[in-house]
Order: C-alpha cells, then sequence, then structure tokens
C-alpha cells in the first residue's frame, strides 16, 4: 500500500458498518488464510451484489483483485482508521 501504508506501520481497524465498505476505503481482507490491506476501487466491470473490487495504492508492485480477482464482503475484516505506530507517522484514514 506504498505510499499510504507501509510493512511495519500498526492500524486501527472498525468493523464493517451497513453500506460498506465504499469506494476509497482502505479495508483488511482475508484471503487464503493471510490478511491483507488494500484499497476499495472501481471495478473494471460491473460485480454481483456483495462483491468488491481491491487495489493496492502501488499498482505496479501489488497483488489484489487484478490478479485475484474480486473480493465477498465476507472475507472484508473491516475499515482501516487510523495508523498509530510510528508515531511520527500517525494518521487517520480515510
Amino acid at each position: 500500500m506504498l505510499p499510504t501504508l507501509r510493512d511495519g506501520d500498526f492500524l486501527a481497524v472498525r468493523s464493517l458498518r451497513a453500506g460498506e465498505p465504499r469506494p476509497g476505503q482502505i479495508v483488511v481482507a482475508v484471503r487464503d488464510g493471510a490478511e491483507i490491506v488494500k484499497r476499495v476501487g472501481p471495478a473494471p466491470e460491473p460485480l454481483a451484489p456483495g462483491t468488491f473490487w481491491l487495489e493496492g495504492d502501488n499498482k505496479r508492485a501489488s497483488t489484489d483483485s487484478r490478479t485475484g480477482g474480486p473480493f465477498d464482503r465476507e472475507h472484508i475484516a473491516g475499515i482501516v482508521r487510523l495508523r498509530y505506530w510510528p508515531p511520527t507517522g500517525m494518521r487517520l484514514l480515510r
């Protein structure tokens, strides 16, 4: 998720609410037993209801929906709200 997030950042994540996730939000998703952090992006074609297109901010070096396909809502663990470590990089995230 460079440049927004870096390896080693600590994040505060909250549960999904009705109507989420929305485009632009950063989410934690689970695929193949691994947690990944991606941004909800526009799908290149219409998706089935409850399915979301997730992309990394570093498009040239990201493994995301462009390589693995869309994510079902049930595989999205929550919305990233805050980067709290390192302290000098503390930031509310949209």
